[in-house]
């Protein structure tokens, strides 16, 4: 088994300040492609990661998707509190604009959402004007690749109201899981069943902004399988 190692995140910083939400579906267009022509990376050694943060400033929340995340998602509509979940969406544009900017070396569709952790400290109203900030933490390579980790901030009016830590993996062409014989001959009894609508990922995708493409569509799950490394 590999020994985890902890990767240098060399300086100086380098930095976004983004002034509007980033197109997703042309950013999810350019992930594509920089995915299938990129050359993926063998060593971490032969290549340096920076250190990198974003913000985002002076948000004012679209109170129309907030309405839809919360009918899409079951949440109550007689409120003005934003679900601390549809939160977690205000960075989907800085994560997509750095893994497909010249700062990040690795395949943007290579990277899997492995661990997500999320606090936050009190109520937020759907009318005040919020603050991102979205930085690389840390990187652990180990014997399944690299292990990304990043911080997440929401401030209002300076004060620190929502905070989370994301980690992706960016899987090593050389890890092979090993087959447990006793766990393959194993069912899984389920306990509950949910009717899913067709498209909803594409509406979640609407008020969100993720446009992840295995919560899309049948057909783009099954090309990136075949068709990206």
């Amino acid at each position: 088994m590999k020994t985890p190692e902890t990767i240098e995140l060399k300086s100086p910083e380098q930095t976004i300040v983004l002034h509007k939400d980033p197109f997703m579906p042309m950013v999810l267009v350019k992930g594509i492609l920089l995915s299938i022509f990129r050359s993926s990376v063998d060593s971490p050694h032969n290549i340096t990661f920076n250190k990198f943060s974003s913000a985002f400033n002076n948000i004012k929340l679209d109170l129309n998707k907030i309405s839809q995340f919360k009918k899409i998602c079951g949440y109550p509509q007689d409120t003005d509190t934003v679900p601390m979940l549809y939160l977690q969406s205000l960075f989907i544009g800085q994560f997509g604009k750095y893994i497909t900017s010249s700062f990040f070396p690795l395949l943007p569709m290579g990277l899997i959402h492995t661990k997500q952790k999320i606090l936050q400290t009190r109520k937020i109203n759907q009318n005040e004007v919020l603050n991102t900030k979205f930085s690389l933490d840390k990187i652990i390579n180990n014997e399944k690749g690299l292990e990304l980790t990043f911080l997440l901030e929401i401030t209002s009016k300076e004060e620190l109201v929502w905070k989370g830590v994301t980690t992706t993996l960016s899987k090593s062409k050389k890890y092979k899981k090993r087959k447990n014989p006793d766990q393959a001959s194993k069912t899984i009894t389920p306990f509950t069943i949910i009717d899913v609508p067709n498209d909803i990922g594409r509406q979640y995708a609407k008020v969100s902004g993720d446009y992840n493409p295995h919560h899309l569509s049948a057909f783009l799950q099954n090309f990136l399988v075949l068709n990206v490394p």
